[in-house]
């Protein structure tokens, strides 16, 4: 009997070791942690920035000069080394903003005020449009004036920004960046640029609204 209990047994075992794999022991394991850090970008105005002051004339009323220097500071923070950016400028003219930044390159910029009144005081399209065209007439950009403004860019080496290249175009200027700290510092001169001013400029709040943003990727 106890023979017969054994033959029956065989089989099952047998049967259990051919479905049931064998353990492979290993003495190494890993695991992927992964974290995804997204694109980064902190655009933000200079509050110690000089945006207001007040004009003088000679007697003649052919020359402005302002009280005061006025700048634009920006600070750009990224973490992006293929960041674009943007600085371009609006004036009220028609009832609308019109693109208030000129210049030859990215070195030698000029940014328009237009006067913020209505009726005789109100600056046209077309005013600015005949500073910005390079054939500045007096008489033909009334309530428009037009002043130098020169950028000052500032990368901070210690947080791996490198030097900005940048690109004039239409209405402003285009710059790229590697990820870093910059400042963007653009100062105005405290004359108007010539055939800009004259007694067709009335009196009034004359305004330019300089905005930098990003535009790539």
């Amino acid at each position: 009997m106890k023979k017969s209990k054994i033959t029956k047994l065989l089989p099952v075992a047998m049967a259990l070791m051919l479905f049931c794999p064998a353990f492979a022991a290993t003495n190494k394991a890993s695991s992927d942690q992964v974290i995804t850090v997204p694109k980064f970008i902190n655009i933000t105005h200079d509050e110690s920035s000089v945006e207001e002051t007040s004009a003088t004339f000679n007697d003649e009323y052919t020359t402005i000069t302002l009280d005061a220097a006025m700048n634009t500071k920006f600070k750009v923070i990224t973490n992006n080394p293929d960041e674009v950016i943007k600085l371009t400028a609006t004036a009220l003219a028609d009832g609308g903003q019109v693109n208030a930044i000129y210049g030859d390159d990215t070195d030698n910029l000029r940014l328009v005020f237009t006067n913020n009144g209505s009726d005789a005081r109100a600056a046209t399209q077309s005013a600015v449009t005949n500073i910005t065209g390079g054939t500045a007439a007096p008489a033909q950009n009334a309530n428009a004036i037009a002043f130098t403004l020169t950028p000052t860019i500032t990368p901070d080496d210690n947080s791996g920004a490198q030097e900005a290249t940048p690109t004039k175009e239409a209405d402003g200027v285009k710059y790229e960046l590697s990820n870093g700290i910059y400042e963007f510092n653009y100062t105005l001169a405290q004359t108007a640029v010539a055939n800009t001013f004259s007694t067709h400029d009335t009196d009034g709040t004359y305004k330019a609204t300089l905005t930098m943003s990003q535009v790539s990727p």
